[in-house]
Protein backbone atom coordinates (compact mmCIF):
# COMPACT_ATOMS: atom_id res chain seq x y z
CA UNK A 1 0.00 0.00 0.00
CA UNK A 2 1.65 3.30 -0.86
CA UNK A 3 0.95 4.97 2.47
CA UNK A 4 0.87 9.04 2.86
CA UNK A 5 2.86 9.82 5.91
CA UNK A 6 1.98 13.39 6.62
CA UNK A 7 3.99 16.01 8.02
CA UNK A 8 3.92 18.29 10.91
CA UNK A 9 0.83 20.23 11.43
CA UNK A 10 2.95 23.41 11.56
CA UNK A 11 4.17 22.48 8.13
CA UNK A 12 0.96 21.63 6.70
CA UNK A 13 -0.58 25.09 7.95
CA UNK A 14 2.08 26.80 6.14
CA UNK A 15 2.45 24.54 2.47
CA UNK A 16 -0.32 22.24 2.25
CA UNK A 17 1.56 19.38 1.52
CA UNK A 18 1.76 15.96 1.77
CA UNK A 19 4.57 14.12 3.48
CA UNK A 20 6.65 11.31 1.96
CA UNK A 21 5.48 8.29 1.17
CA UNK A 22 6.30 5.08 3.21
CA UNK A 23 5.43 1.45 2.21
CA UNK A 24 4.16 -0.10 5.59
CA UNK A 25 0.39 0.63 5.98
CA UNK A 26 -0.87 -0.30 9.70
CA UNK A 27 -4.07 -2.71 10.12
CA UNK A 28 -6.96 -1.63 11.11
CA UNK A 29 -8.77 -1.55 14.07
CA UNK A 30 -9.76 -5.35 15.01
CA UNK A 31 -13.29 -3.87 15.96
CA UNK A 32 -14.77 -1.26 14.50
CA UNK A 33 -17.40 0.61 17.30
CA UNK A 34 -20.11 2.36 16.28
CA UNK A 35 -19.49 5.74 14.70
CA UNK A 36 -20.32 8.33 17.13
CA UNK A 37 -22.01 11.33 15.87
CA UNK A 38 -20.59 15.01 15.86
CA UNK A 39 -22.12 18.56 15.95
CA UNK A 40 -22.14 19.00 12.17
CA UNK A 41 -22.03 22.67 11.98
CA UNK A 42 -18.53 22.81 13.00
CA UNK A 43 -17.29 21.55 9.84
CA UNK A 44 -17.77 24.29 7.20
CA UNK A 45 -16.10 25.02 3.60
CA UNK A 46 -15.92 27.61 0.91
CA UNK A 47 -16.54 27.45 -2.67
CA UNK A 48 -15.08 29.51 -5.17
CA UNK A 49 -15.97 29.67 -8.56
CA UNK A 50 -14.32 32.76 -9.55
CA UNK A 51 -10.68 32.65 -9.37
CA UNK A 52 -9.97 30.55 -11.65
CA UNK A 53 -12.53 31.78 -14.32
CA UNK A 54 -10.76 34.27 -16.03
CA UNK A 55 -7.98 31.86 -16.91
CA UNK A 56 -10.61 29.01 -17.28
CA UNK A 57 -12.37 31.02 -19.89
CA UNK A 58 -9.37 32.63 -21.66
CA UNK A 59 -8.73 28.82 -22.21
CA UNK A 60 -12.11 27.92 -23.57
CA UNK A 61 -11.32 30.79 -25.85
CA UNK A 62 -8.41 29.94 -27.74
CA UNK A 63 -8.83 26.23 -27.41
CA UNK A 64 -12.61 26.64 -28.34
CA UNK A 65 -12.26 24.31 -31.96
CA UNK A 66 -10.36 21.44 -30.10
CA UNK A 67 -13.26 21.53 -27.43
CA UNK A 68 -14.70 17.62 -27.12
CA UNK A 69 -17.14 16.20 -25.75
CA UNK A 70 -17.07 12.69 -23.40
CA UNK A 71 -18.84 10.98 -26.10
CA UNK A 72 -15.97 12.26 -28.50
CA UNK A 73 -13.31 11.00 -26.23
CA UNK A 74 -14.78 7.70 -25.73
CA UNK A 75 -15.28 7.46 -29.57
CA UNK A 76 -11.19 7.80 -29.65
CA UNK A 77 -10.37 5.75 -26.59
CA UNK A 78 -7.12 4.15 -27.47
CA UNK A 79 -6.89 1.17 -24.62
CA UNK A 80 -8.82 -1.87 -23.67
CA UNK A 81 -9.59 -3.23 -20.68
CA UNK A 82 -8.96 -6.55 -20.04
CA UNK A 83 -11.22 -9.40 -18.09
CA UNK A 84 -10.92 -9.38 -14.22
CA UNK A 85 -7.68 -10.97 -13.30
CA UNK A 86 -5.77 -10.50 -10.25
CA UNK A 87 -7.58 -12.92 -8.23
CA UNK A 88 -5.73 -12.79 -5.45
CA UNK A 89 -6.52 -8.68 -4.91
CA UNK A 90 -10.42 -9.80 -4.29
CA UNK A 91 -10.62 -13.34 -3.49
CA UNK A 92 -12.13 -12.34 -0.28
CA UNK A 93 -15.02 -10.58 -2.07
CA UNK A 94 -15.83 -14.14 -3.48
CA UNK A 95 -16.86 -15.27 -0.50
CA UNK A 96 -20.15 -14.52 -1.29
CA UNK A 97 -21.00 -14.17 -5.11
CA UNK A 98 -19.18 -13.81 -7.86
CA UNK A 99 -17.82 -10.18 -8.54
CA UNK A 100 -17.82 -8.42 -11.84
CA UNK A 101 -15.23 -5.98 -13.25
CA UNK A 102 -11.71 -5.63 -15.20
CA UNK A 103 -8.36 -5.14 -15.42
CA UNK A 104 -6.48 -2.31 -17.18
CA UNK A 105 -4.86 -2.90 -20.83
CA UNK A 106 -2.64 -0.13 -21.82
CA UNK A 107 -1.30 1.64 -25.03
CA UNK A 108 -2.17 -1.58 -26.80
CA UNK A 109 -4.81 -4.69 -26.31
CA UNK A 110 -1.95 -6.73 -25.30
CA UNK A 111 -0.17 -4.37 -23.23
CA UNK A 112 -0.35 -4.53 -18.99
CA UNK A 113 1.15 -1.20 -18.57
CA UNK A 114 -1.34 0.40 -16.40
CA UNK A 115 -1.49 -2.94 -14.22
CA UNK A 116 2.33 -2.43 -13.45
CA UNK A 117 3.28 0.83 -13.65
CA UNK A 118 5.08 2.16 -10.39
CA UNK A 119 5.12 5.40 -11.61
CA UNK A 120 1.08 5.84 -11.60
CA UNK A 121 -1.31 4.50 -8.83
CA UNK A 122 -5.04 4.59 -9.37
CA UNK A 123 -7.13 6.02 -6.20
CA UNK A 124 -10.97 7.68 -6.93
CA UNK A 125 -13.54 5.97 -7.92
CA UNK A 126 -16.74 7.41 -9.89
CA UNK A 127 -19.12 6.56 -12.41
CA UNK A 128 -21.93 7.89 -14.33
CA UNK A 129 -24.48 6.25 -12.35
CA UNK A 130 -23.38 8.66 -9.49
CA UNK A 131 -23.38 11.71 -12.00
CA UNK A 132 -26.98 11.32 -13.76
CA UNK A 133 -28.29 7.91 -12.12
CA UNK A 134 -27.72 6.50 -15.45
CA UNK A 135 -25.71 7.63 -18.25
CA UNK A 136 -23.76 10.48 -19.63
CA UNK A 137 -23.84 11.32 -22.75
CA UNK A 138 -24.95 8.59 -24.05
CA UNK A 139 -22.29 6.23 -22.35
CA UNK A 140 -22.18 4.15 -19.20
CA UNK A 141 -18.46 5.13 -17.40
CA UNK A 142 -16.10 4.34 -14.83
CA UNK A 143 -14.36 7.09 -14.27
CA UNK A 144 -11.11 6.34 -12.03
CA UNK A 145 -7.92 8.63 -10.86
CA UNK A 146 -4.67 8.15 -11.15
CA UNK A 147 -1.82 10.16 -9.38
CA UNK A 148 1.63 10.63 -10.55
CA UNK A 149 4.33 9.31 -7.81
CA UNK A 150 7.51 10.51 -10.31
CA UNK A 151 9.99 9.25 -12.64
CA UNK A 152 10.90 5.53 -12.36
CA UNK A 153 8.30 5.18 -9.13
CA UNK A 154 10.32 7.35 -6.80
CA UNK A 155 9.07 10.90 -5.33
CA UNK A 156 9.79 13.60 -6.55
CA UNK A 157 11.38 12.50 -9.38
CA UNK A 158 10.43 14.65 -12.87
CA UNK A 159 8.63 15.75 -14.53
CA UNK A 160 6.20 15.60 -12.01
CA UNK A 161 2.74 15.13 -14.04
CA UNK A 162 0.37 15.25 -11.68
CA UNK A 163 -2.86 13.48 -12.07
CA UNK A 164 -4.62 12.06 -14.76
CA UNK A 165 -8.06 10.57 -15.06
CA UNK A 166 -9.43 7.48 -16.76
CA UNK A 167 -13.00 7.14 -18.73
CA UNK A 168 -13.58 3.16 -18.92
CA UNK A 169 -17.01 1.85 -20.56
CA UNK A 170 -18.72 -0.01 -18.73
CA UNK A 171 -21.42 -1.05 -21.64
CA UNK A 172 -22.67 -3.82 -23.53
CA UNK A 173 -23.61 -1.03 -26.05
CA UNK A 174 -19.85 -0.21 -26.50
CA UNK A 175 -16.59 -1.23 -26.90
CA UNK A 176 -14.92 -2.17 -23.97
CA UNK A 177 -12.08 0.52 -24.01
CA UNK A 178 -10.85 3.69 -21.72
CA UNK A 179 -8.97 6.54 -22.37
CA UNK A 180 -6.42 8.31 -20.11
CA UNK A 181 -7.03 12.55 -19.54
CA UNK A 182 -4.76 15.02 -17.65
CA UNK A 183 -6.24 17.28 -15.00
CA UNK A 184 -4.84 20.53 -15.25
CA UNK A 185 -4.65 23.60 -13.23
CA UNK A 186 -5.00 26.95 -15.53
CA UNK A 187 -3.67 29.56 -15.04
CA UNK A 188 -2.70 33.26 -16.80
CA UNK A 189 0.93 34.16 -17.97
CA UNK A 190 2.19 37.29 -17.55
CA UNK A 191 1.25 38.63 -20.57
CA UNK A 192 -2.29 37.03 -20.47
CA UNK A 193 -1.81 34.22 -22.36
CA UNK A 194 -3.89 31.14 -20.84
CA UNK A 195 -1.97 28.20 -20.11
CA UNK A 196 -1.96 25.12 -17.31
CA UNK A 197 0.00 23.19 -15.52
CA UNK A 198 -0.17 19.84 -13.65
CA UNK A 199 -2.04 19.42 -9.91
CA UNK A 200 0.70 19.62 -7.81
CA UNK A 201 1.00 20.09 -4.42
CA UNK A 202 3.85 21.63 -2.05
CA UNK A 203 7.18 23.36 -2.96
CA UNK A 204 10.61 22.37 -3.19
CA UNK A 205 11.69 18.91 -2.60
CA UNK A 206 8.13 18.29 -0.85
CA UNK A 207 6.82 18.95 -4.38
CA UNK A 208 4.45 15.97 -5.44
CA UNK A 209 1.43 15.06 -7.45
CA UNK A 210 -1.96 16.00 -6.02
CA UNK A 211 -3.58 12.32 -4.58
CA UNK A 212 -6.54 12.38 -5.43
CA UNK A 213 -7.34 10.00 -3.09
CA UNK A 214 -11.06 10.02 -4.23
CA UNK A 215 -13.35 11.72 -6.59
CA UNK A 216 -16.83 12.14 -6.95
CA UNK A 217 -18.76 13.09 -10.63
CA UNK A 218 -22.42 14.54 -9.61
CA UNK A 219 -24.04 16.14 -12.80
CA UNK A 220 -21.07 17.97 -14.88
CA UNK A 221 -18.71 18.72 -12.25
CA UNK A 222 -15.91 16.44 -11.18
CA UNK A 223 -14.49 16.79 -7.63
CA UNK A 224 -11.14 15.28 -6.69
CA UNK A 225 -10.18 15.14 -3.13
CA UNK A 226 -6.73 17.09 -2.84
CA UNK A 227 -5.97 15.72 0.97
CA UNK A 228 -4.92 19.26 3.03
CA UNK A 229 -6.25 21.45 0.07
CA UNK A 230 -10.11 20.63 -0.14
CA UNK A 231 -11.84 19.48 -3.29
CA UNK A 232 -10.59 20.80 -6.96
CA UNK A 233 -13.29 21.22 -9.21
CA UNK A 234 -13.75 20.19 -12.90
CA UNK A 235 -16.17 20.63 -15.75
CA UNK A 236 -17.08 17.58 -17.64
CA UNK A 237 -18.79 19.77 -20.00
CA UNK A 238 -14.73 21.64 -20.71
CA UNK A 239 -12.79 18.73 -22.71
CA UNK A 240 -9.65 20.01 -24.60
CA UNK A 241 -7.94 18.01 -27.09
CA UNK A 242 -4.28 19.02 -27.40
CA UNK A 243 -1.03 18.08 -29.56
CA UNK A 244 0.52 14.63 -28.80
CA UNK A 245 3.50 15.22 -30.99
CA UNK A 246 5.93 15.21 -28.12
CA UNK A 247 5.51 13.76 -25.22
CA UNK A 248 8.30 15.49 -23.59
CA UNK A 249 6.00 18.95 -23.86
CA UNK A 250 4.02 20.77 -21.60
CA UNK A 251 1.82 23.29 -21.69
CA UNK A 252 1.64 26.54 -24.11
CA UNK A 253 4.13 25.89 -27.06
CA UNK A 254 5.52 29.28 -28.91
CA UNK A 255 3.80 28.26 -32.05
CA UNK A 256 0.52 28.29 -29.98
CA UNK A 257 -0.22 24.70 -29.51
CA UNK A 258 -0.71 23.56 -26.49
CA UNK A 259 0.76 19.68 -25.04
CA UNK A 260 0.52 17.66 -21.42
CA UNK A 261 3.34 14.77 -22.10
CA UNK A 262 1.63 13.18 -24.57
CA UNK A 263 -1.88 12.91 -23.03
CA UNK A 264 -4.54 14.05 -26.30
CA UNK A 265 -6.86 15.84 -23.52
CA UNK A 266 -6.85 18.01 -20.89
CA UNK A 267 -9.67 18.99 -18.47
CA UNK A 268 -9.05 22.28 -16.36
CA UNK A 269 -9.76 23.19 -12.84
CA UNK A 270 -12.65 25.41 -12.87
CA UNK A 271 -13.62 25.58 -9.02
CA UNK A 272 -12.12 25.17 -5.53
CA UNK A 273 -13.39 24.03 -2.08
CA UNK A 274 -11.67 24.61 0.46
CA UNK A 275 -11.88 24.44 4.88
CA UNK A 276 -13.16 27.66 5.94
CA UNK A 277 -10.15 27.80 8.35
CA UNK A 278 -7.46 25.87 7.82
CA UNK A 279 -5.93 24.53 11.47
CA UNK A 280 -4.92 20.92 12.75
CA UNK A 281 -8.04 19.55 13.08
CA UNK A 282 -9.01 20.80 9.54
CA UNK A 283 -10.68 18.26 7.47
CA UNK A 284 -8.18 16.32 5.79
CA UNK A 285 -10.06 14.87 2.20
CA UNK A 286 -8.99 11.46 1.62
CA UNK A 287 -11.99 10.18 -0.13
CA UNK A 288 -14.97 11.21 -1.44
CA UNK A 289 -18.28 9.98 -2.56
CA UNK A 290 -21.47 10.68 -4.15
CA UNK A 291 -25.01 9.66 -2.47
CA UNK A 292 -27.71 10.05 -4.26
CA UNK A 293 -30.53 8.82 -1.97
CA UNK A 294 -32.28 11.21 -3.05
CA UNK A 295 -32.77 13.41 -6.41
CA UNK A 296 -33.86 16.17 -4.36
CA UNK A 297 -31.34 15.89 -1.88
CA UNK A 298 -28.04 14.59 -2.92
CA UNK A 299 -24.79 14.64 -1.06
CA UNK A 300 -21.30 14.50 -1.31
CA UNK A 301 -19.54 12.08 1.72
CA UNK A 302 -16.37 13.22 2.59
CA UNK A 303 -13.84 10.69 4.33
CA UNK A 304 -11.05 10.58 6.49
CA UNK A 305 -7.56 8.13 6.31
CA UNK A 306 -6.37 7.70 9.72
CA UNK A 307 -2.51 6.35 9.90
CA UNK A 308 -2.32 4.77 12.86
CA UNK A 309 -4.86 4.12 16.33
CA UNK A 310 -3.54 6.71 18.01
CA UNK A 311 -4.56 9.47 15.04
CA UNK A 312 -7.66 7.80 14.62
CA UNK A 313 -9.07 9.35 18.01
CA UNK A 314 -9.27 12.12 16.49
CA UNK A 315 -9.49 11.88 12.74
CA UNK A 316 -11.45 8.82 10.70
CA UNK A 317 -14.27 11.32 10.27
CA UNK A 318 -16.87 10.77 7.97
CA UNK A 319 -18.61 14.43 7.06
CA UNK A 320 -21.22 14.98 4.89
CA UNK A 321 -21.89 17.92 2.63
CA UNK A 322 -25.49 18.48 0.42
CA UNK A 323 -25.41 19.18 -3.35
CA UNK A 324 -27.43 21.47 -5.08
CA UNK A 325 -29.50 19.26 -7.69
CA UNK A 326 -29.80 21.30 -10.75
CA UNK A 327 -26.22 22.75 -10.45
CA UNK A 328 -24.17 19.82 -9.70
CA UNK A 329 -22.49 22.64 -6.52
CA UNK A 330 -21.89 22.56 -3.08
CA UNK A 331 -25.02 24.21 -1.45
CA UNK A 332 -23.80 27.72 0.76
CA UNK A 333 -25.54 29.72 3.00
CA UNK A 334 -23.77 33.48 3.20
CA UNK A 335 -21.17 32.05 1.57
CA UNK A 336 -20.38 29.14 3.59
CA UNK A 337 -20.81 25.06 2.97
CA UNK A 338 -22.30 23.60 6.24
CA UNK A 339 -22.18 20.10 6.72
CA UNK A 340 -25.41 18.46 7.44
CA UNK A 341 -23.98 14.78 9.24
CA UNK A 342 -20.79 13.88 11.26
CA UNK A 343 -19.13 11.08 12.52
CA UNK A 344 -16.35 9.67 14.16
CA UNK A 345 -15.39 6.24 13.24
CA UNK A 346 -12.19 5.25 14.51
CA UNK A 347 -11.06 3.59 12.02
CA UNK A 348 -7.21 2.94 10.56
CA UNK A 349 -6.31 3.70 7.07
CA UNK A 350 -10.02 4.37 5.96
CA UNK A 351 -9.63 4.31 2.47
CA UNK A 352 -12.99 4.71 1.08
CA UNK A 353 -16.42 5.46 2.20
CA UNK A 354 -20.11 5.51 0.55
CA UNK A 355 -23.34 5.64 1.78
CA UNK A 356 -27.56 5.53 0.57
CA UNK A 357 -30.64 5.61 2.50
CA UNK A 358 -28.84 6.06 6.01
CA UNK A 359 -26.69 3.02 5.51
CA UNK A 360 -22.55 3.31 5.59
CA UNK A 361 -19.98 1.22 3.92
CA UNK A 362 -15.92 1.77 5.21
CA UNK A 363 -13.38 0.63 3.18
CA UNK A 364 -9.80 -0.01 5.25
CA UNK A 365 -6.42 -1.35 4.29
CA UNK A 366 -4.53 -3.47 6.15
CA UNK A 367 -0.66 -4.55 6.09
CA UNK A 368 1.02 -6.58 3.61
CA UNK A 369 -1.07 -9.17 1.87
CA UNK A 370 -3.56 -9.13 4.14
CA UNK A 371 -6.95 -8.12 2.88
CA UNK A 372 -8.42 -4.80 3.94
CA UNK A 373 -12.14 -4.63 5.93
CA UNK A 374 -15.57 -3.35 4.85
CA UNK A 375 -17.99 -2.15 7.61
CA UNK A 376 -21.11 -1.96 7.01
CA UNK A 377 -23.59 0.58 9.41
CA UNK A 378 -26.96 2.24 9.64
CA UNK A 379 -27.71 5.26 11.00
CA UNK A 380 -29.05 5.22 14.34
CA UNK A 381 -27.88 1.14 15.15
CA UNK A 382 -26.06 -0.06 17.48
CA UNK A 383 -24.21 -2.72 15.49
CA UNK A 384 -21.09 -2.45 12.92
CA UNK A 385 -20.92 -5.47 10.89
CA UNK A 386 -17.07 -6.33 9.71
CA UNK A 387 -16.03 -8.19 6.77
CA UNK A 388 -12.81 -8.95 4.86
CA UNK A 389 -12.47 -7.17 1.83
CA UNK A 390 -9.90 -6.51 -1.07
CA UNK A 391 -6.35 -6.49 -0.85
CA UNK A 392 -5.03 -2.31 -1.22
CA UNK A 393 -8.48 -1.29 -1.61
CA UNK A 394 -8.83 2.45 -2.19
CA UNK A 395 -12.49 4.15 -2.79
CA UNK A 396 -15.89 2.99 -2.90
CA UNK A 397 -18.99 3.90 -4.96
CA UNK A 398 -22.48 2.84 -4.74
CA UNK A 399 -23.94 1.54 -8.08
CA UNK A 400 -28.08 1.61 -8.26
CA UNK A 401 -29.41 -0.56 -10.92
CA UNK A 402 -33.35 -1.01 -11.29
CA UNK A 403 -33.27 -3.50 -13.23
CA UNK A 404 -29.84 -5.67 -11.38
CA UNK A 405 -29.24 -5.86 -7.93
CA UNK A 406 -27.39 -2.41 -6.84
CA UNK A 407 -23.46 -2.96 -6.62
CA UNK A 408 -20.53 -1.59 -4.46
CA UNK A 409 -17.36 -1.07 -6.14
CA UNK A 410 -13.98 -0.46 -5.48
CA UNK A 411 -10.48 -0.27 -6.90
CA UNK A 412 -7.22 -1.75 -6.01
CA UNK A 413 -3.68 0.16 -6.30
CA UNK A 414 -0.60 -2.00 -5.91
CA UNK A 415 1.17 -2.82 -9.41
CA UNK A 416 0.82 -5.85 -11.03
CA UNK A 417 -2.19 -6.46 -8.59
CA UNK A 418 -5.27 -3.73 -9.85
CA UNK A 419 -8.33 -4.60 -10.29
CA UNK A 420 -11.95 -2.75 -10.58
CA UNK A 421 -14.41 -4.50 -9.38
CA UNK A 422 -18.03 -4.73 -8.17
CA UNK A 423 -20.27 -6.67 -5.95
CA UNK A 424 -24.03 -6.79 -4.85
CA UNK A 425 -24.68 -4.38 -1.94
CA UNK A 426 -27.34 -6.36 -0.66
CA UNK A 427 -24.53 -9.50 0.21
CA UNK A 428 -22.73 -6.98 2.39
CA UNK A 429 -25.07 -5.60 4.35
Amino acid sequence: MRIRRWIAAAALLATATLGPMTGGAQPALAAAAVPQALDASQFRLTQDYTGLEPAADALDTVLAGQKRTVAQVMDAANRTRQPLCNSSAYSALSSRSAPIGFCWGGATDTSTGDDTTVEWYPQGLTTTRDATGDQYDGHQLMAVSWYFRGVGGVDGQGPLKGDRLSLVDWDADHANTYRHLELVEPYLRADGTPDYKPLLSGSGSSLRSVHAGGIAWYGNLLYVADTWYGLRVFDMSRIYEVSTADSSLWGRQSDGSYDAYGYRYVIPQVAAVRPEQLTVTSIRFSTVSVDRTSTTSPSLLVGESADDATEAQTRARVIRFPLDPASGRLVESSGTVTATEAYHTGLVMMQGTTARDGRFWFATAASGNNPGRLYYWVRGTATVHDYAWAVEPESLSYWPDPAKPDYLWTLTERAGDRVVVGVPQADWN
